[in-house]
């Protein structure tokens, strides 16, 4: 539910969330974010969906006393239909007074059944007048499971450290199991290269890319997009000590594959946002007293699990084996089929979200 109805709240506060997990990873509610340091770098839509559910609810961008870069991000920001899974995800905004939250409740039972989250105690609140909510759940499960090796470690190098991690792939034998499941997008070299892993769900993909950091997330992404849109000929050329190398865009035999096992958990609050009244018309008396979000991600030889959620309430063919080997930093990222931004990109640079690995 969505309403341009005015209301003049007084006391009134914005609160973005989740599923109240903590981390290190650096949490950016734009895909816009700079990529500075050896943090990993996650961002989810969830937050610029609950934001527009908010834009929503004001008649407009968000007008704030003070609006600084991010309101001015968030505000120019938009997740564009086709994005985010509609069998996947919840977006309602509204005011409580009319019923909104027990609206939630029933979208998320529809959906989730016994995995739909509980709402935040906030609504318990009784000055809390608005409420926008948006929540992202999905498996992406693998056609074929990966190995997982039990016994070798993968040594991931971020320039500054390095630690032995957990890692799942494909051996040089197995490598040709896999060709159906893994696509190569790209291939420049053992440190430039970007897969494409195809899941159960014919419309869900996962990318990985290997690369430079880029100067920011939606660089990257849109690298990558860059990958895929690029015609699929079969195979890719590489020039090789001056003489030209075909390599054909699967795994295939001889191939090695190696894919850190990642398990993050992160939530941010976003003070910055904070503690300042809105200026749009009949809710100058709102104050945006708290933003929150959080992203859990999994993955695995078996595939991949993501979950987000934000609300807010105002109260008031190769010739020569190849190594794909992801033991840098690289770009990973979620997609639906056609859409022109993914659902989850996250920069892996830090052991913080990788499995350390323990001997057996």
């Amino acid at each position: 539910m969505r309403s341009r109805q005015r209301y003049r709240l007084a006391g009134s506060f914005l609160l973005l969330s989740a599923c109240f997990a903590r981390g290190t990873p650096e949490l950016t509610p734009t895909i816009a974010c700079d990529l500075n340091g050896t943090n990993s770098v996650v961002y989810c839509p969830t937050l610029q969906v609950a934001w527009d559910g908010l834009k929503d609810i004001v008649g407009g961008p968000v007008q704030m006393q003070r609006q600084d870069a991010m309101v001015l991000q968030l505000n120019g920001g938009h997740c564009p239909a086709g994005v985010i899974p509609e069998e996947s995800h919840v977006a309602m905004a509204g005011f409580v007074k009319m019923g909104i939250a027990d609206q939630i409740k029933a979208a998320l039972r529809v959906k989730f059944g016994d995995r739909a989250p509980l709402l935040p105690p906030i609504l318990s609140d009784k000055d809390t007048e608005i409420f926008a909510y948006a929540h992202l759940q999905r498996s992406i499960p693998f056609p074929r499971k990966f190995l997982r090796s039990s016994t070798s470690v993968l040594r991931f190098d971020n320039g500054s450290s390095s630690t032995n991690v957990e890692y799942f792939g494909a051996s040089e034998r197995s490598a040709d199991d896999y060709s159906a499941q893994v696509r190569v997008l790209h291939y420049a070299g053992k440190n430039e290269f970007a897969l494409c892993l195809t899941s159960k769900n014919a419309d869900d993909f996962l990318v990985l890319s290997k690369m430079e950091k880029p100067p920011n997330l939606a660089a990257g992404v849109k690298q990558t997009l860059t990958y895929l849109q690029a015609e699929d000929k079969g195979f890719s050329k590489l020039e090789v000590d001056g003489k030209p190398e075909f390599f054909m865009n699967a795994l295939a035999h001889g191939d090695f594959l190696a894919i850190p096992v990642i398990n993050l958990n992160v939530a941010a609050e976003f003070p910055q946002l904070c503690n300042r009244l809105f200026s749009n018309q009949g809710f100058e008396r709102a104050l945006l007293k708290q933003v929150f979000q959080d992203v859990c991600f999994k993955l695995d030889e078996s595939g991949a699990v993501v979950r987000s959620t934000a609300h807010a309430a105002a109260a008031g063919g190769s010739s020569k084996p190849r190594r794909f080997v992801f033991d840098k930093p690289f770009l990973l990222t979620l997609w639906k089929k056609s859409a022109e931004q993914p659902y989850l990109a996250v920069w892996v640079a830090s052991p913080d979200v990788l499995v350390p690995f323990k001997s057996k």
